[in-house]
């Protein structure tokens, strides 16, 4: 995995995971470097003090009229265990997801999660209507193959801000990545 590839190239035993994505979703990760402030900066995601913006393509464009929404659900483990579902109960994950765009076949949504569930964006939208583009999970689980680099999913994970834990400045970073609109 990513995580050990780099602790292997830098030597830095101690790099932890901080923002993680999964392995087919472009865009940012983020990783401590330091022991000692780790649980500092994990702590701003724990909390919901960090934001982050993703934006993702969907092949099925919305009725003209409603540009956002708020998705509030609860989402668990389902089957086979890789998959998230939503389920009834207490609601663990939100989200903001606005239309940036559309043409006749195409809409490009920036996504907002307020939390930080497993797939959150991808059911999220896809419970709206607007599965992602090359997505392999969801609304229906696709046979297994390789990867598929002429077709990757339409997901990134575009910016991550918030205040530093150790020096109370604002840090803000842009992938410079874009997708295939």
């Amino acid at each position: 995995c990513l995580l050990n590839r780099l602790r292997k190239r830098t030597g830095i035993r101690d790099l932890a995971p901080l923002h993680r994505i999964d392995r087919k979703t472009a865009g940012l990760v983020l990783f401590s470097v330091n022991k000692k402030s780790c649980a500092l900066y994990g702590d701003l995601f724990k909390k919901g003090h960090v934001e982050k913006t993703y934006q993702a393509i969907s092949a099925n464009v919305p009725a003209a009229g409603k540009t956002s929404w708020i998705v509030e659900n609860r989402l668990e483990q389902g089957t086979p265990w890789f998959r998230m579902k939503t389920a009834s109960g207490a609601v663990n994950a939100r989200s903001e997801i606005t239309l940036l765009s559309a043409t006749e076949n195409r809409a490009r949504f920036q996504l907002r999660p307020i939390t930080g569930k497993t797939h959150q964006l991808r059911i999220h939208l896809c419970g709206l209507g607007f599965g992602i583009l090359n997505d392999n999970l969801y609304p229906q689980l696709q046979p297994e193959c390789g990867d598929r680099y002429d077709e990757p999913l339409q997901l990134l994970a575009q910016m991550i801000r918030f205040k530093d834990p150790l020096s109370g400045a604002c840090r803000e970073f842009i992938s410079q990545r874009r997708l295939l609109w």
